[in-house]
């Protein structure tokens, strides 16, 4: 049974509610409700997410920074690191996803991972091999991700009446470039692999998305999705869409 979450007056009351019945639906229990509405949006997408995978067949359950089954789901308070196991106190939480067919994945938020260039970039959502993030749980003390990764989406919760700002688009794009398995730096020009590893990097908001950003993010094969929010029938266009791809790596 999901808990009754903490009122916080920051989140608005529609997506306060939202995440409670995201969560019960995945039959979690939170400690209490973020007291931002961008937390808030990612602890709901998170869940939405999750649940369409769920129904697709896919095998994902919940863990804690111990990697040991969890009931009580925590969500990272801001961009961080992958967690050391031997952390004390309330750490974040992360959705494990068994497959017969590949390695297991792990499904994390607000992780920060160290690109081509050396710099971090912090992503919403993140769906990484779960033995490279086992390397750095088993370490003294948490690191930010470094290693492969499939999935990594940016998150927005603007007002729902408004049109994202181009920069967030070149932003991520730079991030994306800088992260990517299948490009490369050489010298002045960029090198495409054509085995590359398999990767989706998209852009999830409850704003509108202009059309030059999305031609933008289209030329590079990044993911657009606007108009994302509880109330409205486009998130479902995002949730199959990702969903979708995840069923793809995991199976």
């Amino acid at each position: 049974m999901t808990k009754t979450l903490t009122k916080k007056p920051k989140v608005a009351p529609a997506l306060e509610e939202a995440v409670k019945v995201a969560a019960k639906a995945l039959s979690l229990t939170l400690p209490d409700l973020l007291s931002s509405n961008g937390k808030a949006y990612e602890a709901w997408f998170l869940f939405s997410l999750v649940e369409r995978v769920r129904q697709m067949r896919v095998d994902i359950k919940p863990y804690d920074h111990k990697d040991k089954p969890a009931q009580v789901f925590r969500i990272k308070g801001g961009p961080g690191n992958i967690v050391s196991a031997s952390a004390k106190g309330k750490q974040p939480c992360h959705f494990r996803i068994e497959s017969t067919k590949t390695f297991p994945l792990e499904l994390h938020l607000s992780i920060n991972h160290v690109g081509g260039s050396g710099e971090t970039h912090e992503m919403d959502v993140s769906l990484m091999p779960k033995f490279v993030v086992d390397g750095i749980r088993k370490g003294s003390k948490g690191t930010p991700y470094n290693g492969p990764r499939h999935l990594c989406i940016e998150l927005k919760n603007h007002a729902q009446t408004s049109v994202l700002d181009k920069n967030v688009a070149r932003a991520l794009l730079g991030a994306a470039t800088d992260l990517r398995e299948d490009r490369m730096v050489v010298g002045a020009g960029l090198y495409i692999d054509p085995y590359h590893f398999h990767q989706m990097f998209g852009l999830v908001t409850a704003a509108n998305i202009g059309d030059s950003s999305q031609k933008l993010l289209a030329n590079y094969e990044i993911a657009s999705f606007p108009d994302v929010y509880p109330s409205s029938g486009n998130g479902m266009n995002a949730f199959n869409s990702i969903s979708a791809y995840v069923q793809k790596i995991a199976s």
